[in-house]
């Protein structure tokens, strides 16, 4: 079926973005531009507004 593992599909299956989305991973904390965030930044586009984005 076309378009049955496109990247929408394919990062919903990921095992590593499931512990992402049920905070199952190691804490990470990083500075950038001076400001100090808890948390990762991981690719995603609009559909995946809960989680932090590359800008």
């Amino acid at each position: 079926m076309p378009g049955s593992l496109n990247d929408i599909n394919v990062v919903n299956r990921s095992p590593l973005m499931n512990k992402i989305a049920n905070s199952k991973l190691p804490p990470v904390h990083f500075v950038a531009n001076g400001r100090t965030y808890n948390y990762g930044y991981y690719l995603a586009d609009g559909i995946y507004p809960k989680w932090q984005t590359f800008v």
